[in-house]
């Protein structure tokens, strides 16, 4: 007993001497694009994508404004070249799987998540454009699914309220091709 209080003693004194992050730091990701950048970049590039916009958010806010202290993560994926739509119909799931469901379980404090396909810059170059595809995930939806055998077809059919696919005519007309 004795030596459990004296070794107990030993480790505040000790962490008392160290720099320690706000616990609260690590249950939320970084909220700019540039740290975001860092850690996803080159998933995305594999993929033909860059990562063009990047924010953690707050979703009780109007038009889901950009806050550190946010709970919701938004990733918008740019191609790096042009891209059909069978192309981005075939990117939908691996670049899901860049993200899902591992920033639910890096980040607990993390509540929900959307990754967005934009159009390449020579089909829409405005600052927003509006997304060719879109996958929005709260927590239990990330953990309710099995990400890593999940087809595009399996995610179209399936039926939560905390998982929403969203994917452009001309690319629901090529992934409803492929059924």
């Amino acid at each position: 007993m004795r030596a459990a209080v004296l070794a107990a003693i030993v480790v505040l004194l000790v962490g008392g001497c160290t720099s320690v992050p706000d616990a609260g730091a690590a249950t939320l990701p970084p909220s700019s694009r540039v740290a975001l950048t860092r850690l996803f970049r080159a998933a995305a590039a594999k993929q033909g994508f860059r990562i063009s916009r990047a924010a953690l958010q707050d979703p009780t806010q109007p038009g889901y404004g950009s806050d550190p202290h946010g709970t919701h993560l938004a990733i918008y994926l740019e191609p790096t070249g042009s891209m059909t739509p069978q192309e981005y119909a075939e990117r939908v799931m691996p670049t899901a799987r860049i993200f899902l469901p591992k920033v639910f379980r890096r980040w607990k404090g993390l509540q929900s998540f959307d990754v967005c396909l934009e159009p390449a810059p020579e089909v829409d170059n405005s600052p927003e454009p509006p997304p060719v595809t879109q996958i929005y995930v709260e927590r239990p939806g990330a953990e309710a699914v099995d990400w890593s055998t999940l087809s595009l077809a399996e995610l179209q059919g399936l039926q939560r309220h905390d998982v929403a696919l969203y994917l452009s005519d001309p690319v629901l007309a090529e992934a409803n091709a492929g059924r």
